[in-house]
């Protein structure tokens, strides 16, 4: 490239009789700055100069080629002796991505470092240029009162990259990462240069763990030359070594555009990961989206919209958690408040906290009286005498009193489960009651036991068991029916009494065996049949005739005597035939009459009739 002349110089829109001083300053994650100064040209009024204003367009050319476009920072026109001179500073288009602070989140898991970056771009109408490693977001990214030019240098830094200005575009125009530049196969004839270890660099690089570096990734080479024009990234060779430019800076000198630049390797080019040192202990407020396990998704008030699909699920911290499955797990409700939490400058390491409340409530007018409820109205109360734990607001709740006990109530069913044993306990009285049934089933025994009285009723049937000196009562105005598939044992140690005031009926489909050691006696009003041990036999007293019938044969059987009296008749009948026989002799006798059978027969009487 031939030698650049002051003359084939212009700064437009300006119109300069002379450029007197340029300057033009290019690096990495830097705006390109240019600064002029010249005289402006005879006949131009001063009120042409004054509709240049801050934000004009301005354009550095090399007669048609331009150098560098750019927006103007400042002007100052100053007149001595009857001439106008002009001062003035640009700056590259991207400095409108570096204006306004602004704060909003990434959520989005996999989404890629580019489409982050077009949405930063968009509103200034910029244009991008991706040369770095492609990189998705992991977790979260979030731009915090910052720019979008030091929020994208930031999240280039991810990959050890910078951004570079394009300062020849009339537009927000950078590269995103180090461009592969103009590689410049020829051989630089630079006769003056000079090479210098970069400590500071030396350290830089070392920060950047992920990847490797040598020796000479710390040298810096600088030369000076009129006759060549290269742009940042740009690729060349000095005595055999391939290096880029790493910085550029343009200036007259005496005529001549004049041109120093900083050269390095490529991996020279890496800068350490960078932070945010304003998020460290940031707290934002959020709205829950959705709870997930442990985690919550949150729309951040500084977003202006979240879809819950793309949301970043942070992790919830509760009062106490562990692992193994131990600690707190009381997650808040979706549409419930909570604090974001950034314990450092890493917004990866960033989780939810406590839940905020919005809108008042009666519950919380008195501070002693404490409250654990979620959105479905399951609650725990905690004030001063008692514990209330609520399923269904006054109808299904746990009520535990200081002073009154504790009281259940449901609407449902109430279930009572152990692997071990149930042990029901009271100081005083307990009371079952069941509106309809009440059942108590073992699958062994059941027991039931009381210290002096054991009472149990239905309506008017009631049985009564009291201490051994009063025994066991049972009454019911309907019969008393007592059945078991195999037997029926009753039993008393003293007295057994079973009494009715209408009839008491005892059946048994085969036998009936009633035993006594001593007496059993069967009373009806004037009539008894005693059956006593002994030797005494059987008495049957009836005021009224006593009947034994049998629809086949009756059999009154004594080992000794059987005696038959009445105080009045005895009647002896048979339809058919009636026997009596005995195994000696048979006698009947009445009065002064008898008959006596003992082989032969003795008829006494006052008076034998034959008929």
């Amino acid at each position: 490239m031939n030698v650049i002349e002051v003359g084939c110089l212009s700064i437009k829109p300006f119109e300069l009789e002379r450029l007197l001083e340029v300057k033009l300053k290019q690096q990495r994650n830097e705006h390109a700055v240019l600064t002029f100064f010249g005289i402006v040209k005879e006949g131009v009024k001063e009120t042409e100069l004054e509709k240049i204003d801050k934000g004009t367009n301005i354009e550095f050319c090399h007669k048609k080629n331009i150098i560098f476009s750019g927006i103007l920072q400042s002007v100052k026109i100053t007149c001595k002796n009857q001439v106008y001179y002009l001062k003035g500073t640009a700056v590259s288009y991207t400095i409108l991505l570096d204006l306004a602070l602004k704060r909003r989140s990434f959520q989005e898991h996999g989404m890629a470092y580019s489409n982050v970056a077009d949405i930063c771009i968009k509103e200034k109408q910029g244009k991008m240029e991706y040369c770095a490693e492609e990189k998705k977001i992991e977790n979260l990214l979030l731009q915090y009162d910052e720019t979008d030019w030091e929020f994208l240098k930031r999240i280039a830094s991810h990959s050890h990259s910078v951004l570079i200005p394009k300062i020849d575009k009339e537009s927000a125009s950078f590269y995103f990462g180090i461009p592969e530049g103009v590689e410049y196969q020829e051989r630089l004839k630079v006769e003056d240069y000079s090479i210098q270890k970069d400590l500071a660099l030396e350290r830089e690089l070392s920060q950047c763990k992920e990847l490797s570096f040598e020796k000479k990734d710390s040298y810096l080479y600088t030369f000076d030359t009129d006759r060549y024009s290269f742009s940042v990234g740009d690729m060349l060779e000095l005595n055999g070594k391939k290096l880029y430019v790493a910085k550029a800076t343009l200036h007259l000198k005496g005529s001549v555009l004049n041109c120093h630049y900083q050269l390095r390797t490529k991996k020279a080019f890496s800068v350490p990961m960078q932070f945010h040192k304003g998020m460290i202990g940031l707290s934002l407020d959020g709205t829950v989206l959705e709870v997930i396990n442990d985690t919550v998704k949150v729309q951040l008030k500084v977003d202006e919209k979240q879809e819950t699909a793309t949301a970043y699920a942070f992790p919830y911290a509760t009062n106490y958690s562990a692992e193994q499955n131990t600690g707190w797990y009381v997650m808040p409700e979706v549409g419930d408040q909570v604090k974001i939490l950034f314990p450092s400058e890493d917004e990866n390491m960033a989780y939810a906290v406590q839940s905020v409340r919005k809108q008042k409530t009666d519950k919380t007018k008195d501070a002693k009286v404490k409250y654990f409820r979620t959105a479905d109205g399951k609650e725990i109360k905690f004030d001063r005498q008692e514990i209330l734990i609520t399923a269904k607001d006054g109808s299904t709740f746990v009520k535990i009193n200081e002073t009154s006990g504790v009281e259940i109530q449901t609407n449902r069913e109430i279930k009572l489960t152990s692997g071990g044993n149930i042990a029901i306990n009271g100081g005083n009285n307990i009371a079952m009651i069941g509106k309809n049934n009440v059942s108590i089933h073992a699958g062994g025994n059941f027991s039931i036991s009381a210290g002096s009285g054991l009472q149990m009723t239905c309506r008017d049937n009631s049985m009564k068991m009291e201490t051994p000196s009063a025994g066991i009562m049972m009454s019911a105005k309907k019969p008393i029916e007592m059945a078991g598939k195999s037997q029926v044992s009753i039993k008393s140690d003293g007295a057994m009494s079973a009494s009715s005031k209408d009839a008491v009926q005892i059946s048994a489909a085969k036998k009936i065996g009633i035993t006594s050691s001593e007496t059993m006696n069967l009373v009806c009003k004037t009539n008894q049949v005693t059956l006593e041990s002994g030797g005494k036999g059987i008495a049957a007293v009836s005021s009224k005739p006593i009947e034994i019938k049998g629809s086949d044969t009756v059999t009154v059987d004594g080992k000794k005597d059987v005696m038959i009296h009445a105080s009045k008749n005895i009647t002896s009948n048979a339809d058919q035939k009636q026997t009596l026989s005995a195994g000696t002799s048979m006698e009947s006798s009445c009065r002064g009459s008898s008959i006596l059978l003992d082989g032969t027969i003795d008829l006494k009487a006052s008076l034998i009739k034959e008929n």
